[in-house]
């Protein structure tokens, strides 16, 4: 049925064993890799996105809407009522993804757990210690890294962007969370 030419090329030849060798090199390597990494290794945060700021405010939609004579877009994001800030302060946790970070039911996560962190003593990475209070939770989140809860790393980034009445809206949020 078939033939075979004697006089064809080789289709392996001592050349082709080289790029085999490297192909199984790499191979064992990448699998060794992968059965090492330990399942009980703690979540490092590096190289975590930072938070991507919401849209501009619907205000200032309205109104670039109108310098060029355009409707206003539909974002789907309401305004935050504030007059409950509890529920506003929920929106905002939402919008933010605040949950990806931090749990409400005491699940350990990158960021501690709101689970009974108000009023709670929380030791800091410098060896300090401090209750957590209104002002410590509004200082975290515009600025993080001043103080680091112990056993966590420096992983937030700055929610500066975040406005007075939002970050007091999740400030009383998070007190709720006993």
């Amino acid at each position: 049925m078939f033939e075979i030419d004697e006089h064809a090329p080789r289709i392996t030849s001592p050349t082709m064993h080289i790029p085999r060798f490297m192909l199984l090199i790499v191979a064992v390597v990448t699998m060794l890799a992968a059965c090492t990494a330990s399942e009980t290794s703690e979540f490092k945060a590096e190289g975590i996105s930072p938070p991507i700021p919401m849209a501009a405010s619907v205000e200032l939609q309205d109104t670039v809407a109108e310098a060029i004579g355009a409707p206003p877009p539909d974002t789907g994001l309401a305004e935050i009522d504030f007059s409950d800030p509890v529920a506003a302060g929920e929106i905002v946790a939402e919008r933010n993804a605040c949950s990806a970070c931090h749990s409400i039911d005491g699940t350990k996560l990158v960021g501690p757990s709101w689970l009974g962190l108000f009023g709670r003593t929380e030791a800091m990475t410098d060896g300090s210690s401090l209750v957590v209070d209104e002002a410590y939770i509004a200082e975290s989140i515009r600025n993080p890294s001043l103080k680091i809860v112990a056993g966590y790393d420096n992983a937030m980034t700055p929610y500066d962007f975040l406005s007075d009445d939002e970050i007091n809206a999740l400030v009383e949020y998070i007190k709720t969370i006993q």
